[in-house]
């Protein structure tokens, strides 16, 4: 029986940026919400999945592009809530009253690969009567994986004036208070559950017009808190605790972008897996979005960004500003994973890189006991376990399919690594 080793600290901050398993390009896509029609839902395509061919403008007579699912009077999202590594439509529906959302509920519809038709209901979670607590008409819906699950998590902003109302203390008042209820590695829309609500955090200021956004910036699996001051604009960002759940309410990065009037978003543009910086600024010459692109750099220097926005990285023009009546103008715009990678065929190869080495085995670590498969894992499945460890191992150093040659044998490296690992399979068993 082989022992299980582990990568010391040391060791695995060689590339510990690189260990994200690598993903498809996301899609440009956009929601136009309605006043009596059904809305609309819009993807774009990406010839070939190639990162450095950004998507230029929305077919929107296209029925392959476009579907229209859903009720007036509601919002629409991409998630992902079956953990399918796919995004789902999601539709939040409101009515608000003076305390709460009554009849407030989230629906959602699958989608596969490459497929956004779906007109199901697969998901219905009403929220009426306070099933997820504190939610009320000055609240921000916010989405996003703050557990590191693969599967979103659902929450608020809200004014801390909302959050803690017998407090007078002008700071927590004026504060940005970020909420979230945690999947817990359950797929569908979480409720609450008792245990499962992160705690109340504040993380930027009303007074300030702080718009609150969740990305992962930093690559780790977890998505951080992002704070968009249009007025200033910046964007501020804390890193979450990479075991998940909220950071030290610090800006841990900040960088001035865009111009006064221009909204921001997050996406990962080229299929890194770091979400990159989006900017969007209305076009009312040309009717549309003009989109501007900034990668993330996986690794940034000592005092410096992870985000170089002196000149745009990709750009494109998408949606619509005046659509016809019936119609509520402008055209949301999101982003959408609607494309699974392919798998390099490397066996071991867990980030999906062409190799296999130090960075897929803090994949398999960061992922020991979960029940999100791997690439390139040779049939094994989940839950991850021993077997994805001795994968890796028989593969340490290959670049090709090992059919072409003999699976090389374990470096030195890899040899004098400390046998760790099988005390943290202990404690995820």
């Amino acid at each position: 029986m082989k022992t299980l080793l582990w990568i010391p600290a040391v060791f695995a901050a060689l590339a510990p940026l690189s260990a994200l398993a690598a993903a498809a390009p996301e899609r440009i896509a956009l929601f136009r919400p309605s006043d009596g029609n059904t809305p609309v839902w819009g993807v774009s395509t990406r010839p070939d999945n190639d990162p450095n061919v950004w998507q230029d403008g929305l077919l929107v007579n296209d029925p392959t592009n476009v579907q229209f699912y859903g009720f007036f009077g509601t919002d629409g999202f991409f998630e992902d809530f079956n953990g399918d590594g796919l995004d789902d439509k999601v539709l939040v529906q409101t009515a608000p009253t003076v305390n709460d959302f009554t009849g407030f509920q989230v629906i959602v519809s699958f989608s596969g690969e490459d497929d956004i038709s779906g007109t199901a209901n697969d998901l219905i979670v009403p929220g009426a009567g306070g099933d997820w607590g504190f939610v009320g008409p000055d609240k921000e819906v916010l989405f996003g994986d703050i557990d590191g699950d693969n599967i979103s998590d659902f929450g608020v902003t809200a004014p801390g004036a909302s959050v803690f109302i017998d407090n007078t203390d002008p700071a927590v008042m004026d504060s940005l208070q970020w909420g979230m209820w945690q999947s817990q590695d359950v797929a569908g829309v979480p409720q609450n559950n008792g245990s499962n609500f992160t705690s109340w955090s504040a993380f930027g200021q009303i007074s300030e017009g702080d718009v609150g956004l969740l990305a992962d910036v930093n690559g780790d699996g977890v998505d951080d808190r992002v704070l968009h001051r249009p007025d200033a604009q910046t964007v501020f960002v804390d890193f979450s605790d990479p075991a998940g759940g909220w950071g030290d309410s610090g800006a841990d990065d900040q960088v001035a972008v865009g111009a006064i009037g221009d909204t921001v978003a997050f996406s990962d543009i080229n299929g890194d897996g770091f979400d990159d910086l989006v900017l969007i600024r209305e076009n009312p010459t040309e009717d549309l979005f003009d989109l501007f692109g900034y990668y993330t750099n996986p690794n940034p220097g000592a005092g410096e960004s992870y985000f170089d926005t002196s000149n745009p990285d990709i750009q494109s023009q998408f949606g619509d500003l005046t659509n016809d009546p019936g119609w509520l103008s402008p055209d949301k715009i999101l982003f959408a994973q609607l494309d699974l990678p392919v798998d390099s065929g490397v066996l071991g190869d867990f980030n999906n890189d062409g190799e296999v080495n130090a960075a897929d085995y803090t994949v398999f670590r960061d992922n020991l006991g979960g029940n999100t498969a791997l690439p390139n894992d040779d049939g094994l499945g989940t839950p991850i376990a021993i077997g994805h460890y001795n994968l890796w191992s028989d593969n340490f150093g290959a670049t090709t399919p090992p059919a072409a040659q003999a699976a090389p044998e374990p470096t030195t490296v890899v040899l004098c690594l400390l046998p760790l690992a099988a005390a943290a399979l202990r404690r995820r068993g």
